[in-house]
């Protein structure tokens, strides 16, 4: 084993095109995110740079360069890829679009593929574009056991609809589209038939490896580079970078570039992060909660740390405002207890200043600093917001009196409240309860005895710690649960999406309280296909986003769209679908628990907004206990502000379930 982590890194800038037209800005950019590597990754991990420029990068010298410098192809002993190297594949320059082959279209829904813009592509003849599929199929090569791998990409994806216009020195980085190629123009062609990717499916043909992905941009969306300066995401990339000396997580990284970039420029950065080699039928919850870890994970090679979620105050320069990055979807309000919400801010000398909320939009909020606050137009600040997330958690507390006392002991009131939780009385509605009995703390249902999730063992202080923090998980499950709209003029309506639910191949309504009614055929592991499809019947597109909410509190947002989006504009009366194998749970069945309830929050608005911040871990589920359960359309001009929430409870029914006679 090597002494330190190696760090094996392929950066491709490319500003002259033998067929296309000039870029000013790649080169630069990957000088500048080498020498910051050298800056301060190199005195840590074992740093192998290769750069690839002008017509070193025909996709060709990519393709190769890619084998045998991060596949490490042909190398052996200590000179391939082992457990805790760190992989790096940086490109700056063209994007473009290709008519999809056929074999690809069930799953290109537009008829296109992306692909990346090498020197040697051409647009007249469609030939030696590096396409999507072939990165899939280079990265799963790369993505063996314990190897990290990230993918940066400052290009145009999919982007033909740049939605604003761009400043004279600002050039959009995108090719322009092509013609779909013949089969062997791929470089699998020789080991994946088109046949076998039409028979088989995409994922068994083109595996998916595991690796994290950071895109400049959103798939309507083009690409910027500022004129002799460089891309303006790798420019935005980099100064997050830079102030924390690389010292954030993905999504801390992804969140402080994307407000950099669109608070000057209408681009929206992207991040994703694809767990293993998934099944062709997509399975709630499976490699979901991996791929949230991997998401966690401080940039190139930091251990996975949980961290609170930040709010980050920014000017935007396009509307000349103050911004918050957190909006409705995130609790964010105008109004706290009785008074206008005040957001403490931090600036860089360490001092906290108030700013108030004055209008809340789904995915940001704007602010006000009084007139005399020293802020500076060109920083970005954090913020605590006191409203973030927050739903207070009523429960009760009962059991035996040493429980209780060590209970109280360490967790008095004080501590309670400021974690949003509060212990009441029967009568006052709570929404779970806590036992304590036999030396465990158990979480139910107010009147029910089986514990919803494993039992917290012990009456000491980590015991007690380790309890509040699975009702702080709670806490949040539950406020994205009655997540809602509560402004009186909103004008989205309910009926704004068609939602259809397909079980089995049959067609389900609701019942009588909104919910849905899942049979399955007795098995040992029960388990049935579920369709979700989703209808824009309003006039208006909507950013539409869906939230899974697993029976062990966990939450999941990447359970419709094909990652990396969470949200997708879905225009006016068109509609999406997904398919999901839903099994029952073998804690469900172990317990004898007559059913299980999971829940689908759709959210859908005018403006755009995300939700992979809400996602958590499930909770440790239940250990099997003897005795079973006992529980039971004219067009208008849009409001920003406007947005809806529907929520689709699931019973999944246990067809083993044993009803118990009680004597």
């Amino acid at each position: 084993m090597p002494d330190k982590p190696r760090l094996f890194a392929l950066l491709v800038g490319i500003n002259k095109y033998q067929f296309i037209r000039p870029l000013t800005g790649c080169e630069n950019d990957i000088s500048r995110i080498s020498q910051f590597l050298e800056t301060h990754v190199a005195g840590t991990m074992d740093y192998h740079p290769l750069l690839l420029q002008k017509a070193n990068a025909t996709k060709t010298g990519i393709v190769e360069a890619f084998e045998s410098h991060l596949i490490r192809k042909d190398q052996v002993d200590s000179d391939a890829l082992q457990p805790g190297d760190v992989v790096l594949f940086y490109f700056s320059g063209h994007g473009a679009q290709e008519e999809a082959h056929p074999a690809f279209l069930r799953w290109e829904p537009n008829g296109y593929i992306e692909t990346l813009a090498c020197y040697d592509s051409d647009l007249d003849t469609g030939k030696n574009f590096l396409a999507d599929k072939e990165l899939r199929y280079l990265i799963h090569q790369v993505a063996q056991p314990g190897v990290e791998l990230l993918t940066i990409f400052d290009c145009c994806h999919a982007g033909d609809n740049t939605r604003a216009p761009a400043s004279k020195d600002l050039v959009e980085r995108l090719a322009g589209q092509v013609q779909a190629r013949d089969w062997k123009d791929f470089i699998f062609h020789k080991k994946v038939s088109p046949e076998y990717v039409t028979t088989a499916g995409l994922d068994q043909a083109l595996p998916q490896g595991t690796h994290i992905q950071l895109a400049a941009c959103d798939s309507y969306e083009s690409a910027w580079e500022q004129t002799d300066v460089g891309g303006v995401f790798t420019t935005a990339l980099l100064d997050a970078l830079q102030k924390s000396a690389g010292d954030l997580s993905y999504l801390e990284l992804k969140n402080r570039t994307r407000n950099a970039v669109r608070s000057s420029k209408v681009q929206n950065p992207q991040l994703y992060a694809a767990f293993g080699e998934k099944p062709s039928e997509k399975q709630l919850a499976t490699d979901a909660s991996n791929s949230r870890k991997m998401l966690f994970k401080t940039f190139l090679g930091g251990a996975i740390r949980e961290k609170p979620i930040a709010a980050e105050v920014y000017f935007n320069t396009l509307e000349q405002r103050w911004e918050l990055d957190k909006g409705a979807v995130y609790g964010v309000t105008t109004e706290w207890n009785g008074l206008p919400q005040s957001v403490l801010v931090t600036t860089t000398s360490n001092k906290a200043i108030e700013a108030t909320v004055q209008a809340v939009f789904p995915g940001f909020s704007i602010l006000e600093f009084k007139s005399n606050t020293e802020v500076s137009l060109k920083e970005r600040y954090e913020a605590l917001v006191p409203s973030l997330l927050f739903r207070l958690l009523p429960f009760t507390l009962s059991g035996d009196d040493q429980g209780l006392e060590r209970f109280h002991q360490f967790a008095p009131t004080e501590v309670l409240l400021s974690q949003g939780l509060k212990i009441v009385s029967p009568k006052e509605n709570p929404a779970y309860a806590i036992l304590a009995e036999e030396d465990n703390f158990l979480l139910t249902l107010p009147g029910e005895e089986m514990s919803l999730i494993a039992p917290v063992e012990g009456y000491h202080q980590e015991a007690i710690e380790k309890l509040l923090s699975n009702l702080k998980a709670i806490r949040r499950w539950n406020f994205v649960k009655h997540l809602q709209n509560p402004a009186l003029d909103n004008k989205l309506a309910s009926n704004a999406l068609g939602i259809e639910l397909t079980w089995n191949g049959q067609i389900l309504s609701a019942d009588a309280e909104g919910a849905y009614q899942l049979g399955f055929d007795p098995s040992p592991t029960p388990s049935g296909e579920m369709k979700l499809q989703i209808t824009n019947k309003s006039n208006i597109p909507l950013y539409i986003g869906a939230v899974y909410l697993s029976s062990t509190f966990g939450i999941a947002s990447d359970q419709f769209w094909p990652q990396p989006y969470t949200v997708k504009l879905l225009d006016t009366q068109k509609n999406a679908f997904e398919g999901y194998t839903l099994q029952i749970e073998d804690f469900v069945l172990a317990n004898n628990w007559p059913a299980e309830l999971i829940y689908f929050k759709l959210i859908a608005g005018v403006t755009p907004f995300d939700l992979d911040l809400l996602d958590q871990e499930d909770l440790e589920e239940p250990v099997t206990r003897s005795g079973g359960a006992k529980r039971g359309l004219l067009r208008r001009t849009p409001n920003p502000q406007d947005w809806q929430t529907w929520l689709l409870p699931l019973h999944l029914i246990n067809p083993n379930y044993k009803s118990l006679v009680i004597n």
